[in-house]
């Protein structure tokens, strides 16, 4: 066995050495991670899944979305199974960019989470793969040595926090090939590493690509003074990074164009610089996030996920201490780490690192840069480790841990336990010993290295195992999937008409794009702020980058073009909800609302005149609707009796009911209905609670469980008799007959009897295009957020077509990029040729 080992790891030829550590960097994470899967219970090794947070909610949906067009061939311009229709470039650019997932078109539609799985164990894989290749070219060794720091940025802190965050992956795994093309720059190298990576760093996801340009300008500085360039040639360097960058740029603004366009219609460009400087945490409690088996943090605290192995501390220590290494690169390096841990700590950096935006939740999310740059000085002196005295290793050991000693006293926080201390000092002490073994003439040092990988393994291992990839039950997310895909699918063979569906219970607000369903909700940073406006003012649910059918009333419900429900059980007040079932297969049951509006419809001038949304109170909003049509109330305002934290009320007559809680400051509200009990939450979202259909005489409860604020709510039961009216008058005005539709054109005829605004309830987007009898018309905004345009009495054909804003100069623009690239090539290929000749 010795021998066999001894002929592994002692290979003599440089190449077969460096074939082998790319092969064990990908191989040896892959492994583990496998191993943790399996471990783990995750399907297909049992009944469990990795999917959490917006790998949940939003990842897994988009994916299913965008497999669905790929396997028929639908536009990539525009979906209508998200938030009333949202532009899909947007949503491809920010989640799915990644070039692997061309492949889901040969995944069968019930195993697209198992397909991210695999690609996600993969990137991991890859990530340490690319870091080794990194390691060897910039060190120009072969040595076995880098494979401990290619498993441990594989394997590192920032992956385990964020490792479900798949769209970010694909730039941990370009990250070192990046950098080692930005280094070839600088050095007078070829540039295309560096063209290509940051190009597609940028087009697998701009946001990571953005704050990795945003690294470069300070990595720019700081490699040029480490190199100890002369001014002039600093300035050359300056002039070839920007014209590579630039061309790099070019060739993404296919996709960058359109998402920076897009981005300023979204509530995630609200930004404000900050007034004050504030520091989140000291720098011993930033020590501490490097510490194994450390909580992990991915919620809205500011903790950053440093890990990157326990022998970084000692071996970071020995390059300060050793004399190998000149001052001028130690200070150079001391400085970028301290600038580093400032912008974890510090409120105006961490603005500014996030790309002028402090993060929604997910914490410094940079913060692998760091991890790479400590992990390509900690392999320094385990290159020259030869020249490393005894004494110099003992007390870089001795240092990290009296540091750890004395970070247990002082740090406050409960994101490091004591035992994640105790562990990295007995990790640290295996590392003294197979160091020191190290240095031992009479140890044989192929074994030992064999021991190191395997014990770096094990760390590796047992800190994402620890800390990472949890799990939920695979059917508790896909339970009647299948049954639903199926009812709605069917909707098509029944009608010709455009619809929009919606689940009594939603899973996640991206339903739609999971079950292959037109959808009225959305969560997703590409939403469009007017929307969330629109929502609240109506009184259905919407935050920051959300908003969703939650709260909705039937007359929204019509609105908005919602004409079937699913419900997981029978609705047994169909009727008098004013629904007609239209399917079920016994799990699955599809009800039709019997009033609604069509995709288009006429609002005359004087009602957009008169039509008031800003009284803060939604029922109040939509009885200005019917009220602005002269036709009543959609929602009667009933009495209720307040009492403190509490409010009671008994319905004086059947119906569906709806309750508004005035304070906003109220989040949380427990519903008693006469035999359970019901919990609402993020109420200050705005939304109505849905009491749903109650009998006469029912005697209702209601609890403020946020605060001791008094519970000021307004009860409201639901008039469909005036639902009715408003629907018919509004289809009296205008008749609307589709002729045909895909996500990215719609084509249909308005008979008009008054003229008004042609209301498309479609979000207002620059990138539509409408003509009117063939004729370009104007759009503009209609209650701040639906498309609309202008139209005069009389017939007409309508064809609204869709090209994202900024597509099609990002498309030249990208193809001026690719030229570039090309003359660069070819100017290259002239200049060999002619020194080959001369």
């Amino acid at each position: 066995m010795k021998n066999k080992i001894n002929k592994a790891l002692a290979i003599t030829d440089k190449k077969e050495r460096e074939r082998a550590v790319y092969l064990l960097s990908f191989l040896l994470p892959l492994i583990m991670i496998v191993a943790i899967l399996i471990s783990k219970h995750v399907f297909p090794f049992g009944d469990k899944c990795i999917l959490r947070t917006d790998f949940y909610h939003q990842y897994l949906p988009f994916h299913a979305e965008l497999q669905n067009k790929l396997k028929n061939f639908e536009s990539l311009f525009y979906t209508f199974k998200v938030g009333l229709g949202t532009n899909f470039i947007t949503l491809f650019a920010y989640y799915l960019a990644c070039p692997l997932n061309i492949l889901l078109f040969l995944v069968g539609d019930n195993y697209v989470l198992e397909f991210i799985t695999v690609v996600l164990t993969l990137k991991i894989a890859l990530a340490g793969l690319t870091m080794s290749y990194y390691l060897v070219k910039r060190y120009d060794t072969s040595s076995f040595i880098v494979i401990f720091f290619s498993i441990f940025y594989a394997m590192s802190g920032y992956v385990g926090a964020y490792y479900w965050n798949i769209m970010w992956m694909d730039n941990i795994v370009l990250f070192p090939l990046l950098i080692l093309g930005f280094e070839n720059v600088q050095n007078g190298k070829k540039p295309y590493l560096y063209i290509i990576t940051l190009a597609l760093s940028i087009l697998c996801n701009y946001y990571i690509g953005t704050i990795t340009c945003f690294f470069f300008v300070i990595y720019f500085i700081f490699y040029n003074i480490l190199k100890e360039k002369k001014l002039k040639d600093i300035g050359f360097n300056l002039l070839k990074t920007g014209i590579y960058s630039l061309i790099a740029v070019l060739i993404s603004a296919i996709l960058l164009l359109p998402i920076i366009f897009a981005f300023k219609t979204t509530a995630s460009s609200d930004s404000t610089f900050p007034s004050k400087i504030k520091e989140y945490f000291t720098i011993i409690e930033v020590i501490g996030r490097h510490l194994p088996f450390t909580t992990v943090e991915n919620g809205i605290e500011n903790w950053p996920n440093l890990y990157s192995g326990v022998a970084c501390f000692p071996l970071i220590t020995m390059y300060f201490l050793s004399k190998k290494y000149k001052t001028k690169e130690k200070i150079c390096y001391a400085v970028i780490f301290l600038f580093f841990i400032a912008t974890f700590s510090i409120n105006v950096l961490d603005y500014i690192f996030h790309v002028f935006k402090y993060p929604n939740s997910l914490p410094c999310r940079h913060s692998f840069i760091y991890t790479f740059l400590i992990l390509t000085i900690a392999i320094k002196p385990l290159l020259k480790f030869d020249s490393v005295k005894v004494k110099d290793i003992t007390l870089s050991f001795a240092i990290p841990i009296c540091l750890f000693i004395i970070s247990e006293k002082m740090m406050k926080n409960d994101k490091v336990g004591f035992y994640s201390v105790y562990a990295a000092i007995i990790i640290m002490l295996i590392y003294l010993i197979i160091f020191l073994k190290y240095k031992s003439k009479k140890t044989d040092k192929n074994i030992l290295l064999y021991v190191a990988v395997i014990f770096v393994c094990f760390e590796a291992f047992m800190n994402m195992y620890q800390t990472s990839i949890s799990t939920i039950k695979r059917d508790d997310y896909m339970k009647n999937t299948q049954n639903i895909k199926a009812i709605t699918h069917g909707l098509k063979e029944i009608t010709n008409d455009f619809y929009r569906v919606e689940r009594d219970e939603m899973k996640t607000k991206d339903d739609g794009a999971f079950m292959h369903f037109p959808s009225s909700s959305i969560f997703s940073s590409s939403a469009y702020a007017d929307g969330t406006a629109f929502y609240k003012k109506v009184g259905m649910e919407a935050s920051t980058n959300a908003y969703s059918i939650t709260g909705s009333t039937p007359f929204m419900d019509s609105l908005l073009s919602v004409k079937y429900k699913v419900y997981e059980k029978e609705e047994e007040h169909a009727k008098v909800l004013n629904l007609r079932e239209i399917a079920n297969d016994g799990t699955v049951y599809m009800y039709q609302n019997i009033d609604t509006l069509p995709l288009s419809f006429v609002l005359t001038d004087d009602f957009l005149k008169n039509f008031d949304m800003s009284s803060g109170n939604p029922a109040t909003v939509q009885n200005n609707f019917s009220r602005t049509l002269k036709l009543g109330t959609v929602l009667n305002k009933k009495n209720v009796e307040i009492t403190g934290t509490s409010a009671k009320f008994k319905t004086e007559e059947e119906g569906d009911y709806y309750v508004f809680v005035r304070d906003k400051g109220i989040k949380e509200v427990t519903v008693n209905y006469p035999t359970t009990s019901k919990s609402f939450k993020n109420l200050n979202r705005g939304y109505f609670i849905e009491l749903g259909y109650l009998d006469k005489d029912v005697e209702m409860g209601l609890r403020n469980d946020t605060n001791e604020d008094q519970l000021l709510v307004e009860i409201f039961r639901f008039n469909f008799e005036t639902l009715k009216k408003v629907v018919n008058a509004i289809n009296e005005n205008a008749k609307f007959t589709i002729k045909s539709f895909r996500e990215d054109r719609i084509y249909y005829t308005m008979d008009v009897r008054n003229k008004g605004v042609c209301t498309i309830s479609l979000p207002y987007d620059k990138g539509f295009t409408v003509l009117v009898d063939g004729n370009k018309v104007e759009t503009k905004k209609v209650m701040d957020f639906l498309l609309g345009f202008d139209i005069d009495k009389g017939v007409h054909e309508i064809v609204v077509t869709y090209v994202p804003d900024g597509f099609v100069l990002g498309t030249i623009l990208s193809v001026v990029g690719i030229l570039a690239l090309i003359l660069l090539l070819a100017i290259d290929k002239t200049r060999a040729i002619t020194k080959k000749q001369s």
